[in-house]
């Protein structure tokens, strides 16, 4: 009798669980926001080369130079990895990476054949006032593909937008009150719409950054656009919650109130 109520117990609960799966697959999955961490705005300051051998110098600057593509390279690695960027959005990054070091290495043959210690100086402040790979180009890059990221995902929303209007039209053949959930939806697409509009306006002044910039207005940049893309994650995490149809969908009911024939009335006392 034992095992009789125990395998009751079971087989009970293997049903509930079936239909709360079933009721769950009902519903829309709204996928949440890619995860978007901050860009740091990087010091990036410039040396003061004191050594007055032209050897020294040019074994420093050669130093700086092969660090700067390393990061550069090893940036341009992880954006061809990545599964989630279009080729577009690739082509346009590494585009930014390539040019700087070919620049690079373009500037590390001028400093090999420079011939007196004041022009290789000069050459070497070049590294700073004529690139900021630190300072400048990486943030840059970076910023830019996290707004790549969130601009993907917005493509993921409007797909699944019309899966929850076609849900929300079949409740309301069903003569569900869709009311709010509508709402939610439509509010959710007004907000998507603002947000890719904010991300158009960042990314213009995010890939106009150069490094004349630096100390100057790249800060301010860097800092507002992470503050941007924390709030359009925000917002799409904020829908991801949201946009879920409603628990509780009450049928349709009358408001008007019957009217009695004259017949009817007239029974009436």
């Amino acid at each position: 009798m034992k095992k009789t109520i125990i395998a009751t117990l079971a087989l009970t609960a293997i049903v509930s669980t079936a239909s709360v799966f079933a009721e769950g697959n009902d519903d829309i999955r709204i996928p949440g926001a890619p995860e978007v961490g901050r860009v740091s705005s990087v010091v990036e300051k410039q040396e003061k080369m004191f050594a007055t051998s032209i050897a020294r110098i040019k074994a420093r600057s050669v130093q700086l130079i092969r660090e700067r593509i390393n990061s550069l390279e090893s940036n341009k690695t992880v954006i061809n990895a990545n599964k989630t960027l279009t080729v577009e959005q690739k082509s346009t990054l590494t585009t930014v990476l390539t040019t700087n070091i070919t620049n690079l290495n373009n500037l590390r043959a001028q400093i090999a054949s420079s011939t007196d210690a004041t022009s290789t100086k000069m050459l070497n402040d070049s590294i700073f006032t004529s690139f900021r790979i630190y300072g400048i180009v990486i943030p840059q890059v970076r910023l830019e593909k996290r707004i790549y990221d969130l601009q993907n995902h917005s493509v993921k929303l409007s797909d699944t937008f019309i899966k929850v209007q076609t849900k929300i039209d079949e409740y309301k053949g069903k003569g569900k009150d869709v009311t709010v959930w509508q709402k939610s939806l439509d509010d959710a697409k007004v907000m998507v719409a603002f947000d890719m509009n904010t991300l158009a306006n960042l990314s213009v002044k995010v890939m106009a950054l150069k490094p004349s910039d630096y100390g100057t207005s790249s800060k301010m940049i860097i800092e507002s656009a992470n503050s941007d893309i924390k709030n359009v994650a925000k917002d799409f995490n904020t829908i991801a919650r949201n946009l879920h149809k409603p628990k509780l969908l009450k049928n349709i009911t009358g408001t008007t109130t019957p009217v009695l024939s004259d017949t009817a009335s007239s029974t009436v006392r």
